[in-house]
C-alpha cells in the first residue's frame, strides 16, 4: 500500500490560495500555543501562587507562640502543620517549576512560530507580487503580439499556402494580396476586365485622366462646401472610352461600372439624398468624390497626430507599437514585419521572465511548506511533552491520579493537513502565459511546448506527442538503473526550470518545431539523467489534462478494471501507451519489486500524480490511485489493453467483447473507496429498471367487480395474474404500439358493483 507524504500539499491553481492556506495554518498553530500558554500562566498566577502566599500568611498569622499544652494549642498547631503541608504540595507546581517545565518551551516555540509567520508572509507576498507583475506584463505583451499578428493576417486576401515552411524569406511579399486602407479599396482593384489596377497610384492616375477629359457643367447657383461641377453618364463614359477604347458600353455594363465607382466613393450622385443608398443610372448626373475623400482621409490622419503626440511619445518609449498603422506599400509592410519581430522579442522575453518569477515563487513556497511540516512535527512533540509535565505536576501537588495517553504525532499532523484538502493539494504548476510561434504572415504555426493540450499537439509516428517521444527515446539509450533512480529523486525545481527555459529558447530559434527544439536542447550539452527525467516529469505535470484524463479519474477510483480508460481520447491513449512501453522496459531491466517500490514510496509529488489528476484536490487518493496507475503502466497485459483501446478510439466506437480486466495484487490492493457512502459525495443515479420493463397487462373486467377509476394504473395483484393460456396468447399476439396502448388504457370502461 502506498504511504502518504502530505508535506507539499499546499499547492493551488492560482498560488495565492495555497499561500493563504499555509500562512493561515502557521497562524493557527501560533494561536493554539498562545491559548495553552495562557491556561498554564493563569493557573500559576491565579491558583498556585496566590494559594501558596495565602497559606503562608494564614500560618504566620495563627502561629502558636505559647508553650501551653492545652487542647486548643494542640489543634492550632495541627492546623498550621496541615496548611504548611498543603503549601509544600502546591509548591511542587510552583511558578519556578511551571516556568522550567512548561512555560519556557511553549514561549520559545510560540516566538519561533511568530517569527516564521512574519518572514514567510513577507517573502511569499513579495514573490507573489513580483510574479503577478510579470504575469500582467506577459499578458499585455501577448495581447499586443497576437493583435498585431491578427492585423497582419488581414493584409492577405488569399490564405497563404505552405504555412509550415519556416525557411521562407520573411521579407518576400506579394503586392496583389495587400489591402490599401487610405480609400478603403483592395488591390487588385477591378472595374472591368480591361480596367484593372494593381495599386492606388494607378487608380489615381486613371481618375485624374478621365477627370481632365470629362465634359462637365456648372451649377447656376454655386453652393459653398460642395462640388459645383457635375457631369452626365454619357460624358463620363466618353472619357473612359478614350482610355479603354474596347470597353463594352452597353447600358448594363455602364450601370455596373458606374455603381462600382459610387461604391468605391470615386463619384457620387449630383443630388445625393442623405440616408438613401446611391444608385447609378444611365440618365443621372454625378460629381467627383475621390479627391474629396482623399483630402478627408489625409486630414483625419494628420489631425490625431497633433492631438495624440504625447500619448504617441509614451507608446514609443514604452515599446508598444501602434497596431492601427495603415499599410499601402511593400516598404511599409517590411516595416510592419520588423515591428512585429520587435513585439515577438518582447513577448518572448516577458514569457521567460515570467517563468523565472514563477520559479522563485515556487521555490520559496516549497521551502515554507517544508519548514512548516518540520515545525508542526516538533510542535506536537513539544506540546505533548509540556502537557504531560503539567498534568504530572498538578497530580503530584494535589495527590490526584491521572492517566497520560500516548499520541501518534504522524496522525495528528495528517489531521491538520486533511482539513485543507479539497482546495489545496499536490503540486500543479500554473505558468499563466506560454510562448507560441507565428509565421511572418501572422498565422499561428506552433503551440507551446509546455502546458499545451495533448489533443492537437504535434505527434510522432505512433501518435505520442513529439516532446514525449524524443525524451523517451533519449532515456532508452541510457542506463536503466539510473533512469529508475531519477524517477524517484525529488524534483529539483531550479535545474528543471533552467532546462525548460533553454528548451523554449530553442523552440523560438527553430520557429516552433517541437522535435528539433527538444533534440537540440538535449544534445547541446551533456545532461544529467535526473535533469532529463525531471523535465519529463514537469512536462507531464504541466499538461492541462493529465495523460489519464479527469473523465477517467473517478471511474478508476471505484472500478477494478481498465475499461474506465475507454472514456479517454485517442491522443491521451497514444501518449499513455508510449509511457507504458517505457515502464515495461524498466520493469524488464530492473524488476517488478523495484517498480512497485517506486510507485508506492512516499514523496513530495507521488508518481501517480504525474499521470492522473482530478480537479478536486484529494491527496489522500494516493492510497487508491498509486496501485491503479502502477497496474496500468507496469502490468504485462497493459500494452495489449491500450492497443485495443486505441484501435477502438480510432474506429470511433467501443471495442467489442468484454473489457480487459487487470486483477489487483491482494498484497497491494487498498480498501475500496467508500466515497459513495459518504454524505457529501456526489450522487450518480442509476437507470430505472422500469424504463426497459414491459407494460403491465391490462386488467380484465371479469376479474374484478369493484368499481375503479376510468384510468387503469396498470397495477396487478398476485391473485389476478393471468393463467398459462392467457400468457401464451399474449406472447403470440403482436406487441401493441404505444398509441394503441395509450388509447386502450385511457378508455377502459368503468364497472359498477352489483
Amino acid at each position: 500500500m502506498a504511504d502518504r507524504n502530505l508535506k507539499s500539499t499546499f499547492w493551488s491553481e492560482d498560488y495565492i490560495t495555497g499561500i493563504t492556506f499555509v500562512l493561515h495554518s502557521i497562524s493557527n498553530e501560533s494561536l493554539r500555543l498562545k491559548t495553552t500558554l495562557k491556561l498554564i500562566s493563569d493557573f500559576d498566577e491565579k491558583v498556585t501562587a496566590p494559594a501558596i502566599r495565602s497559606l503562608a500568611d494564614i500560618a504566620k498569622a495563627n502561629e502558636v507562640r505559647d508553650s501551653n499544652e492545652s487542647l486548643w494549642d494542640k489543634h492550632q498547631r495541627q492546623h498550621i502543620e496541615l496548611l504548611n503541608t498543603i503549601a509544600e504540595r502546591l509548591g511542587i507546581a510552583s511558578h519556578s517549576k511551571l516556568e522550567e517545565a512548561c512555560l519556557a518551551p511553549l514561549e520559545a516555540l510560540q516566538f519561533e512560530y511568530e517569527e516564521f509567520y512574519r518572514e514567510s508572509e513577507s517573502i511569499l507576498n513579495s514573490n507573489y507580487g513580483h510574479y503577478s507583475k510579470c504575469l500582467s506584463q506577459a499578458k499585455k505583451s501577448q495581447l499586443d503580439y497576437f493583435s498585431r499578428n491578427d492585423s497582419l493576417k488581414q493584409l492577405y486576401l488569399v490564405p497563404m499556402e505552405n504555412n509550415s515552411d519556416h525557411d521562407s524569406d520573411e521579407n518576400e511579399i506579394e503586392i496583389e494580396r495587400l489591402v490599401c486602407t487610405d480609400s478603403g479599396l483592395k488591390f487588385h482593384y477591378t472595374l472591368d476586365k480591361r480596367l484593372m489596377f494593381k495599386s492606388e497610384d494607378e487608380l489615381e492616375e486613371f481618375v485624374n485622366t478621365i477627370k481632365d477629359t470629362t465634359v462637365t457643367s456648372r451649377r447656376l447657383i454655386p453652393l459653398p462646401g460642395v462640388n459645383n461641377d457635375y457631369f452626365s453618364c454619357d460624358a463620363l463614359f466618353e472619357a473612359i472610352k478614350r482610355v479603354a477604347s474596347r470597353l463594352d458600353t452597353s447600358v448594363f455594363n455602364k450601370e455596373r461600372i458606374g455603381q462600382s465607382l459610387i461604391d468605391s466613393k470615386i463619384i457620387s450622385p449630383y443630388n445625393d439624398v442623405l440616408g438613401a443608398k446611391p444608385v447609378f443610372t444611365s440618365q443621372g448626373y454625378y460629381v467627383w468624390a475621390y479627391e474629396r475623400n482623399r483630402k478627408e482621409a489625409h486630414s483625419n490622419e494628420t489631425q490625431p497626430a497633433k492631438a495624440d503626440g504625447f500619448s504617441g511619445f509614451l507608446r514609443k518609449i514604452s515599446g508598444v507599437e501602434n497596431s492601427e498603422t495603415k499599410i499601402t506599400t511593400p516598404v511599409q509592410l517590411l516595416e510592419e514585419q520588423k515591428s512585429l519581430k520587435r513585439l515577438r522579442d518582447v513577448y518572448f522575453d516577458q514569457c521567460q521572465a515570467l517563468d523565472y518569477a514563477r520559479l522563485q515563487l515556487e521555490v520559496e513556497l516549497q521551502k515554507c511548506m517544508a519548514q512548516y511540516e518540520s515545525m508542526l512535527n516538533r510542535g506536537f512533540q513539544v506540546v505533548h511533552h509540556v502537557s504531560t509535565q503539567f498534568r504530572l505536576l498538578c497530580s503530584n501537588s494535589m495527590s490526584i491520579s491521572t492517566v497520560i495517553e500516548p499520541i501518534d504525532v504522524k496522525k495528528e499532523v495528517e489531521k491538520v493537513y486533511e482539513a485543507n484538502h479539497g482546495t489545496v493539494g499536490y503540486y500543479v504548476p500554473q505558468p499563466g502565459v506560454t510562448f507560441v510561434e507565428y509565421d511572418s504572415r501572422g498565422i499561428l504555426i506552433a503551440e507551446s511546448m509546455f502546458h499545451a493540450d495533448l489533443v492537437g499537439a504535434p505527434a510522432a509516428e505512433r501518435g505520442a506527442a513529439q516532446v514525449l517521444d524524443v525524451l523517451l527515446k533519449y532515456l532508452r539509450e541510457l542506463d536503466s538503473k539510473l533512469v529508475l533512480q531519477a524517477w524517484g529523486t525529488p524534483l529539483d525545481f531550479v535545474r528543471v526550470s533552467n532546462f525548460r527555459r533553454e528548451c523554449i529558447a530553442e523552440f523560438s530559434n527553430n520557429r516552433g518545431d517541437h522535435k528539433y527544439s527538444m533534440l537540440n536542447a538535449l544534445t547541446r550539452q551533456n545532461r544529467p539523467v535526473a535533469d532529463v527525467v525531471g523535465l519529463l516529469r514537469m512536462w507531464l505535470l504541466e499538461l492541462p489534462d493529465a495523460v489519464i484524463p479527469m473523465a477517467c479519474y473517478e471511474p478508476l477510483c471505484v472500478q477494478d478494471t481498465a475499461s474506465a480508460l475507454g472514456k479517454a481520447p485517442k491522443e491521451h491513449l497514444a501518449n499513455l501507451a508510449a509511457l507504458c512501453d517505457h515502464f515495461q522496459w524498466l520493469t524488464r531491466e530492473c524488476g517488478t519489486e523495484s517498480l512497485a517500490n517506486l510507485f508506492f514510496a512516499p514523496a513530495d509529488i507521488p508518481l501517480y500524480h504525474l499521470f492522473a489528476r482530478n480537479r478536486l484536490r484529494q491527496p489522500l487518493d494516493a492510497v487508491i490511485m498509486s496501485p491503479v496507475v502502477y497496474k496500468i503502466l507496469c502490468h504485462e497485459r497493459s500494452p495489449k489493453m491500450l492497443e485495443t483501446l486505441i484501435g477502438a478510439a480510432h474506429a470511433g466506437k467501443e471495442a467489442l467483447g468484454p473489457p480487459v480486466v487487470i486483477a489487483r495484487d491482494p498484497l497491494l490492493t487498498p480498501v475500496r473507496s467508500a466515497r459513495h457512502l459518504q454524505p457529501n459525495s456526489t450522487f450518480v443515479p442509476r437507470p430505472l429498471k422500469t424504463v426497459s420493463a414491459e407494460a403491465s397487462p391490462h386488467r380484465s373486467p371479469s376479474r374484478s367487480r369493484k368499481r375503479i377509476s376510468g384510468i387503469n394504473l396498470g397495477v396487478q395483484s398476485l391473485a389476478s395474474s393471468p393463467g398459462p393460456e392467457e400468457n401464451s396468447s399474449e406472447l403470440a399476439s403482436p406487441e401493441p404500439t404505444p398509441s394503441k396502448m395509450t388509447s386502450t388504457t385511457l378508455n377502459a370502461p368503468s364497472h359498477h358493483t352489483s
